[in-house]
């Protein structure tokens, strides 16, 4: 957990200084999905859509699919 609280709190430095970086809000968006934070990772993922509906941030679409079905 200790791991994912220090991600959060870098990534939270590079959205406030870049807030359209969809990499960034996808990163978010995963760090809160394994935190148990459902709705925050989907409001996450959906910012990173907005900002790049071609979804080439993800190398890897299964976490987009992850988040995307959760409840």
């Amino acid at each position: 957990m200790g791991a994912l609280l220090g991600m959060k709190a870098r990534l939270d430095v590079v959205l406030r200084k870049h807030p359209e970086n969809a990499l960034a809000h996808f990163w978010l968006a995963e760090v809160k999905f394994e935190q148990g934070q459902i709705e925050a990772a989907k409001a996450e993922l959906q910012k990173a859509r907005e900002l790049d509906p071609s979804e080439s941030f993800a190398s890897k679409k299964t976490m987009i699919q992850r988040i995307d079905q959760a409840r």
